[in-house]
């Protein structure tokens, strides 16, 4: 099922890409420079579906994040609300 999902995502991302480039071809009003660096930006992305492993592993997770410190926002803050920032 989950790469029922995966496969229709990078359909669905190909299709827009294209239209993206079908776009570009089209844009008389872009000077043809804009128009090579934004085609060549198209060309750099990389499609990246999904999310890594560790997101679904608690040990793993705790120690991705571990280095960060979260603390309650300052009495001097504007808000004086209790959001957590990073430290």
């Amino acid at each position: 099922m989950l790469l029922m999902f995966v496969f229709q995502t990078v359909h669905m991302t190909k299709a827009i890409t294209a239209a993206f480039r079908e776009m570009l071809s089209e844009a008389d009003w872009m000077e043809q420079e804009t128009r090579r660096l934004a085609a060549r930006k198209l060309d750099a992305m990389q499609l990246r579906i999904g999310y890594p492993d560790f997101i679904v592993d608690p040990d793993k997770l705790d120690e991705r994040y571990d280095a960060v410190s979260i603390c309650t926002a300052s009495a001097n803050s504007e808000r004086k609300s209790q959001h957590a920032l990073l430290c």
